[in-house]
C-alpha cells in the first residue's frame, strides 16, 4: 500500500533514511528496505485519535463482530495490543507488515489506552486486531486481571482471529469476567494433517471442541474461521471441513477460499505448480466467492458453488440462533456492499 503524503519542502533524502517507508518520489513508488523492528511498543505514542472524527465512526457504525456495543449501540473502537505472530501459515501475509517476531505492550500501557478512549469517548466496546492477542498466557492473563480490577465495563471481541491452541476452560472464565462477549476462532480446516502438514499450524480438533463448549458454557458467542481450496488438499478433506463446521455449535462460521496473496508461501506454491487462474491479477482478488486456484483436485467453480451453499446454510443457522445480534449485521453489510450481493446473486442466481 503506498500512501501519498504532501511532501513539498520535505527532503528526499529524509524519506529515503525511514527504515521500511513505501512514499511516491515523483513517477516513482520508493521502497525503503525494512532493516529493523520497533521493539518496545511502549514507548510508541497512542494512536491520535483525536485528528479523526471519531464521532463520525460510531455514526458510521459498519459491524464487523457481529453488533457493535452493548445493546447494539455504535460507540466501539479497534485497538492493538502485539504486533507479529511466531506462527508459519502458509497464507499469511500479515508478517510483511509486523514481522514474525511477537512483540507486545505491557499490559499497563494497553489497558491505560482503554481508560484514554473510555474518558474521551464514553468507549463502550473495544475489537482487538492483534493477529496473536492471546499468544503469551502470562501477558493475556495479566491484561485481563487488569481490565476486571479497574472496572471499565467495556465490551471485547477478537474479529481478526484467536489462536484456538491457546484456549482454556480457565482462560475463557476470566475472558467472560473482563467483559468478553465473542471470540473468533481460527479454525481452519476440519483435518489435522491439512493444518500440520500445509497450513503448518497444528490444531487437535478434540480440543476445538472443546473449546467451542467451554464459550458456551460461559456464553460467549463463537465465531469459527475456515478455509478450503489450499493447493495439496482434496475434494475429501474440503467436505471433511465443512462437515466438521457444521457439526460444531458455533454462533456463526465463514468459509473463506485460499487466496494466494502476495509475498505469501501459498503465492509462491501456487504460481510454482501453475495453479494460478489465467489473468491472475493481485488486483482482483478475493477470498470471497471468487477461486484464484486451480489444482488437479478442484476447480475454482467447484469451491465458490461449496462457499455459497455453506455461507446459505450457515446464514439462516446464525440467524435462528440470534435474530438480533446477527440480523442487524447481515442487513448492514448488504446495505453498505451492494455490490457483493448483486455479484453473488449474478453468480449463483
Amino acid at each position: 500500500v503506498v500512501i501519498d503524503y504532501d511532501t513539498d519542502g520535505v527532503d528526499d533524502a529524509d524519506l529515503s533514511d525511514i527504515n521500511g517507508l513505501v512514499y511516491r518520489d515523483g513517477d516513482r513508488v520508493a521502497v525503503n528496505p525494512k532493516t529493523s523492528w520497533i521493539e518496545d511498543l511502549d514507548a510508541i505514542p497512542m494512536p491520535a485519535r483525536h485528528l479523526c472524527d471519531v464521532e463520525h465512526y460510531f455514526a458510521v457504525n459498519l459491524p464487523q463482530s457481529g453488533r457493535a456495543g452493548r445493546k447494539g449501540l455504535s460507540r466501539s473502537l479497534t485497538v492493538i495490543s502485539s504486533r507479529g505472530c511466531p506462527r508459519n501459515c502458509i497464507f499469511c501475509g500479515t508478517v510483511h507488515l509486523w514481522g514474525r517476531r511477537y512483540r507486545t505492550r505491557s499490559p499497563e500501557n494497553f489497558v491505560a489506552e482503554l481508560e484514554s478512549l473510555k474518558r474521551a469517548y464514553n468507549l463502550q466496546e473495544f475489537q482487538l486486531q492483534d493477529d496473536n492477542f492471546t499468544f503469551n498466557r502470562k501477558r493475556v492473563t495479566a491484561i485481563l486481571d487488569l481490565l476486571i480490577e479497574k472496572k471499565l465495563d467495556l465490551q471485547w471481541c477478537t474479529p481478526q482471529g484467536a489462536d484456538v491452541m491457546t484456549l482454556d476452560r480457565e482462560l475463557i472464565a476470566k475472558m467472560k469476567r473482563s467483559g468478553c462477549r465473542e471470540i473468533t476462532l481460527a479454525i481452519e480446516t476440519g483435518s489435522e494433517s491439512v493444518n500440520r502438514d500445509i497450513i503448518g499450524k497444528p490444531i487437535k480438533l478434540d480440543h476445538v471442541r472443546d473449546v467451542v463448549g467451554w464459550l458456551k458454557e460461559f456464553k460467549i458467542l463463537a465465531q469459527g474461521f475456515f478455509i478450503i481450496g489450499l493447493p495439496g488438499e482434496t475434494k475429501a478433506t474440503i467436505e471433511n471441513t465443512l462437515q466438521f463446521a457444521d457439526s460444531l455449535d458455533l454462533d456463526r462460521a465463514q468459509v473463506f477460499i485460499a487466496t494466494p496473496l502476495p509475498g505469501t508461501k501459498l503465492y509462491d506454491l501456487a504460481a510454482g505448480k501453475g495453479y494460478l487462474v489465467p489473468g491472475f491479477d493481485f488486483d482482483n482478488i478475493s477470498s470471497n466467492g471468487s477461486g484464484c486456484l486451480q489444482t488437479e483436485e478442484f476447480t475454482p467453480k467447484y469451491l465458490e458453488e461449496l462457499q455459497f451453499r455453506f455461507a446459505r446454510k450457515t446464514l439462516f443457522k446464525s440467524l435462528r440462533k440470534h435474530p438480533f445480534a446477527y440480523g442487524w449485521q447481515y442487513m448492514m453489510n448488504a446495505i453498505q456492499s451492494p455490490r457483493m450481493i448483486l455479484n453473488l446473486v449474478q453468480k449463483h442466481g
